[in-house]
Order: structure tokens, then sequence, then C-alpha cells
């Protein structure tokens, strides 16, 4: 949960721990995005994670409809989780 929203701080904002929508690619059967940080990354290279085609609660296709949403409320953002109004999840909001 941690790599996927911010701390409530907004001081302790970090760009470089943002998870970028050009990360995001879609392959024959699954997709995957780049996670640029995570606790358990000693060298700070990131994973790249990977989300392959199910026959229950499909993640592709559905990464493919927010993906679009996302395009058509904010064109010209960044980041790949977002909320309605642009801003970033939080982990008070996730809770």
């Amino acid at each position: 949960m941690g790599e996927l929203v911010q701390k409530n701080d907004c001081t302790l904002f970090n760009w470089q721990k943002i998870i970028k929508q050009a990360s995001l690619t879609f392959e024959s059967g699954h997709t995957q995005y780049h996670l640029p940080y995570h606790k358990s990354d000693p060298f700070y290279w990131g994973t790249d994670v990977i989300f392959t085609s199910q026959d229950v609660t499909n993640p592709v296709p559905m990464l493919k409809k927010y993906l679009q949403l996302c395009d058509h409320l904010h064109s010209a953002k960044a980041a790949l989780f977002l909320h309605e109004d642009g801003s970033h999840p939080s982990h008070s909001w996730f809770e």
C-alpha cells in the first residue's frame, strides 16, 4: 500500500517515488508498470509489476479502462494513480 499512496504529510511528497503513467505498458495478455521505489529495494532500481490476464477479475482490461478515464480527465498529468480531482491518493484515503 505504501508504494501506491502518498504520505498524509504533503511536505514529505517525493516525485521520484510516484508511479509514472508512461511506465504502464500493455503487451499481449499482460500489462505492467514500473514501481520506482519500495522498502525492499536496497539499490533503488525499482521493480516492474506485472498483471496477467485471468478468467476471474481480469486486471488487464480494468487498467486499460482506468487509463482511458484518466487520460480523459488528466491528459497532462504524469502520475499513474490519481483521484478524479487530480490529487494523489494518501494513506488516510486508502485506510
